[in-house]
């Protein structure tokens, strides 16, 4: 869970939900009353001005089809991502200052998109080999 969903998380339970994560959307919210449950909410975290990717749309598109709540939370991160040292060269430009344990501190958002741009990277490279006899079969 991301720190922008933890986040949320507390402030849901603190106006009173019990808060399941379910990943679609983010959080599923109920809150009880004489012993059932008396309302319920979808929530899906967001950073401010993030959009809502295409089957998230769709679920809010479904719920809201059927006069549920679903709700967008945006969240600003609190908590910047730590860092190796080492690996400080590698996140040249990404980091935000350095943490009081003198450990470099990552920007989130710039983290996130070297995360997808790198996976797109190896996902394009990368390739299957079968290879054409079964070597640990024959014996020698």
């Amino acid at each position: 869970m991301y720190e922008t969903e933890k986040e949320a998380k507390t402030n849901l339970k603190a106006e009173g939900w019990t808060v399941l994560a379910s990943g679609a959307p983010d959080f599923l919210c109920y809150k009880f009353k004489d012993g059932k449950i008396c309302d319920l909410l979808f929530v899906e975290v967001k950073k401010p001005g993030e959009e809502l990717r295409e089957n998230q749309r769709t679920y809010r598109w479904v719920l809201e089809g059927f006069g549920l709540k679903y709700k967008i939370v945006p969240v600003e991160p609190k908590t910047p991502i730590k860092i190796d040292p080492v690996l400080e060269k590698v996140f040249e430009g990404m980091t935000i200052g350095i943490g009081k344990d003198g450990v470099p501190l990552l920007d989130e958002n710039k983290f996130r998109a070297w995360q997808i741009e790198r996976e797109k990277e190896l996902t394009k490279h990368r390739k299957v080999q079968v290879p054409e006899k079964d070597y640990l079969l024959q014996g020698t």
